[in-house]
């Protein structure tokens, strides 16, 4: 199995449980935040989806103009947005040959260079660094305590209701 089609099941996986995660936040509780240093639900969801069009960019171009934060109107827009964005990602790389994986690429914060490595290391990078945010059944600390305060529904993850 190659890297590309590795990296797709992983992201084909977990594609429906951070579907699942997102929903779980309600509308009045996306503003609370646990700490006045930590992000809000909402941020962090924001966060997420500029992860996730971080990736598909770096697949079409070879570039990464990292995105901290893509704003949504409601929860449910947040949802289809990281949907389709995730499945996009997922569309990419099984159409991905191993010379074009391999190639250089580029990760930029606004103006500046910060990496420079071939696509595979970028696109693991950014998904690992996505998956620190919050990672759907294994939530990371800040998105569990996110989403236990914030009056949040408990996830649906695997058919069974899960709490965060």
């Amino acid at each position: 199995m190659s890297t590309p089609a590795f990296l797709q099941g992983i992201l084909g996986h977990e594609r429906g449980l951070f579907r699942n995660v997102v929903s779980a936040v309600l509308e009045e509780g996306q503003g609370h935040r646990p700490d006045p240093k930590a992000r809000s639900s909402q941020e962090l969801i924001e966060h997420l989806i500029g992860h996730g069009q971080d990736l598909v960019e770096l697949l079409d171009d070879g570039v990464i103009h990292h995105r901290n934060q893509m704003p949504f109107e409601r929860v449910e827009d947040a949802v289809v947005t990281l949907d389709e964005t995730l499945g996009g990602v997922i569309d990419r790389l099984g159409s991905m040959d191993e010379e074009t994986w391999m190639s250089p690429a580029k990760f930029m914060a606004g103006e500046h260079l910060i990496m420079e490595a071939p696509r595979m290391q970028l696109a693991w990078t950014s998904w690992t660094l996505c998956t620190t945010v919050g990672s759907s059944a294994r939530i990371c600390g800040r998105w569990a305590a996110q989403c236990r305060l914030s009056t949040a529904r408990p996830p649906t993850t695997r058919g069974k209701r899960t709490s965060c």
